[in-house]
């Protein structure tokens, strides 16, 4: 079968500790800064590294909107903390349970996009719009286990044609190791395409393989021990 390579990738993290080269993003623009409205947790993070990532590389308009497909995954809790619901109220006027309610559905000042915020396919959804991709495309969660469903997605697609090259996405908040409970935002992007022999990008592994050591190195949580993984294997 013909073998699928990594063209480049970007990985974002909230401490910026895998970045030592370039530790500021503040300076990407976003094409649609309205939306910023929209985004969950770590969808930032998602988005930026992908536009870091496509800085580097040197596709047309037409390959990045019409032979690109988004495969893309979410980590981490994405439902709205109460705390978003009363960012803007002072609590101390509220009485009563009622009264809490009626303020929060009656006001002006609570974000009205916070179910936006926490659909499944967010991501996916705002990665389309800031690039104006409109090629094959889906949307996964459960954090490594959708990350795994994403390249395997991924795979398929450059395997039958259906696109040039595959944008595999992840982003969220996630443990920043196995044994540890300390929570980091996070964004990745991994660029693949099918093997040409003209380059020398490095391999990514055939999905059995990355099942394998998905299963026997117990990377089934929500840390990062499978994207590190991942981002060893990108690099030559």
């Amino acid at each position: 079968m013909e073998k699928i390579v990594v063209v480049d990738h970007e990985f974002i993290i909230g401490d910026n500790a895998v970045n030592p080269v370039e530790k500021e993003t503040s300076h990407i623009e976003l094409t649609l800064k309205k939306n910023r409205r929209f985004f969950s947790i770590g969808t930032l993070n998602g988005i930026l590294s992908a536009k870091k990532m496509f800085s580097r590389l040197t596709l047309t308009d037409e390959q990045i909107t019409r032979s690109t497909g988004i495969y893309c995954t979410q980590f981490g809790y994405l439902h709205p903390d109460f705390n978003d619901l009363l960012a803007k109220i002072d609590t101390r006027a509220l009485d009563d349970q009622g009264t809490l309610f009626n303020t929060m559905w009656y006001s002006n000042k609570i974000n009205p996009f916070l179910l936006t915020r926490s659909l499944s396919n967010n991501l996916l959804g705002l990665v389309s719009q800031e690039f104006g991709i409109k090629s094959d495309c889906a949307a996964f969660l459960r954090d490594n286990t959708g990350l795994l469903a994403a390249l395997r997605e991924a795979q398929l697609s450059l395997y039958c044609n259906k696109v040039d090259y595959a944008l595999v996405m992840a982003s969220g908040v996630a443990d920043k190791t196995s044994s540890e409970q300390q929570k980091t935002e996070f964004g990745l992007s991994l660029m693949l395409k099918r093997d040409d022999g003209k380059g020398k990008c490095p391999t990514l592994p055939d999905y059995d393989e990355l099942l394998n050591y998905y299963q026997t190195q117990g990377h089934c949580g929500n840390n990062l021990s499978f994207v590190r993984k991942l981002i060893s294997v990108c690099r030559l």
